[in-house]
């Protein structure tokens, strides 16, 4: 028992909250909340030690629910608009607390990360083994496998992509070892074949490919490069071959794109409704001024919207496929610029010196934004804050050691 709680004491309670906040981003939203609101009694323990202005990262981390400020003003005492400010508040307290957490901490929270990514995977993988055959009909309708996260797989597909950037970034394994783990999520993320999925780690892939092949580093390092980049060439060549779930979502997505028609609707397929819900989004902002609506009134406007363009058809999309066209409707052009500019900045922070994890995840994340409202919901929001507040502590706390390294042999 003494043991136990020498284990559990100090920062360790940091694990506790970390593996609570795991089990609900999988299966509770309530839990998920929770987390969230223990993690700031957290960090009010010991307020002395808050950062605020040592990092211009933890600056921007604190910006956006100030940005989200704009879509609240519109009906000041509507509760539900700040809704969304709450959501955002988890960058804020994912940057503070990463930033105060030492090296091996966050190793071995990237580690619980890789094994929540493993057993997400295999509940998917259990669920086709189980009904095979219709799995395969639902990814001809453009539907996927079960999955974690209330069944959204499009941000499980980050999570796993996420994960792929947090095993790149670390060096606590080997080269052998890190084959092995990418190869098994490049395998699981072509498998259960979400297209998000696909570009977010490709652009992943890329980025860091060109940074270690083109920069000044181990001959082992270009060595691992190379191998990676044509061991997923073979993978997702493999996948298209063989794999059913990654044959029937193309031959999907190739009928989808052919039956579209702006005059009726095709919310059965999905590549149809964002085409529709988006070009509706775009109709009100343009020709009817739907803009700085406040965020707890885009849902009606949108609904209102698909109501007069499509009389006597449901519709259970509330929110535009994009997010900019979120931001536009929410907080105006003037906060859909603001948001712009906070989304990219971690690309220009890690422009010199050159940190590619903070720039990859970044574009994966802006590329997912382009046909989802990705940080509008509190799964995306996590895997988006999370994800890069791991990879920007782990790459600052690499850079620095690296910085100390003439000195202190100038010093021995």
């Amino acid at each position: 028992m003494n043991r136990l709680q020498r284990h559990f004491a100090g920062n360790n309670y940091a694990d506790i909250l970390f593996l609570l906040m795991l089990i609900g981003l999988f299966f509770s939203r309530a839990l998920l909340s929770i987390s969230q609101g223990l993690w700031i009694f957290w960090l009010i323990k010991d307020w002395k030690q808050i950062k605020v202005f040592s990092s211009p990262l933890l600056i921007w981390s604190g910006i956006v629910p100030l940005i989200g400020l704009l879509g609240c003003w519109q009906h000041f005492f509507q509760g539900n608009h700040f809704d969304y400010i709450l959501t955002l508040l988890m960058y804020p307290i994912a940057f503070q607390v990463c930033f105060r957490i030492p090296k091996i901490k966050l190793q071995q929270w990237i580690v619980y990360i890789g094994i929540a990514g493993l057993i997400g995977i295999v509940y998917a993988l259990v669920a086709y083994w189980q009904h095979s055959n219709f799995w395969q009909q639902a990814y001809g309708a453009g539907q996927s496998l079960p999955t974690v996260m209330d069944g959204d797989h499009v941000r499980f597909g980050l999570f796993l992509c996420g994960t792929g950037c947090l095993l790149l970034t670390t060096n606590q394994f080997t080269i052998i070892r890190r084959v092995v783990l990418i190869g098994v999520l490049l395998f699981a993320i072509a498998f259960m074949a979400v297209r998000t999925a696909w570009v977010g780690i490709l652009l992943i892939l890329l980025v860091y490919g060109l940074y270690h092949f083109f920069s000044n580093v181990k001959k082992t390092t270009k060595i691992f490069v190379v191998v990676l980049g044509l061991g997923t060439l073979l993978i997702f060549c493999f996948a298209y071959r063989y794999f059913p779930t990654t044959q029937q979502k193309w031959a999907y997505t190739r009928y989808d794109w052919k039956q579209f028609s702006q005059d009726k609707t095709s919310l059965q397929y999905s590549d149809g409704a964002r085409r529709i819900i988006n070009s509706l989004a775009w109709t009100e902002i343009s020709k009817n001024d739907a803009t700085n609506l406040g965020w707890g009134n885009i849902a009606g406007s949108l609904r209102t919207a698909f109501e007069k363009a499509y009389p006597g058809n449901p519709v259970s999309f509330t929110w535009p496929f994009n997010q900019w066209l979120f931001w536009w409707m929410g907080a105006g052009w003037w906060g859909m610029l603001l948001f712009s500019v906070w989304l990219f900045y971690p690309i220009y922070s890690g422009c010199r010196p050159y940190r590619w994890g903070r720039i990859s995840w970044t574009l994966a994340i802006a590329a997912s934004c382009l046909v989802e409202s990705t940080l509008s919901f509190q799964y995306g929001v996590w895997i988006h804050a999370w994800i890069c507040a791991i990879v920007i502590r782990m790459e600052d706390l690499q850079n620095l050691q690296i910085e100390l390294l003439p000195k202190q042999s100038d010093n021995s």
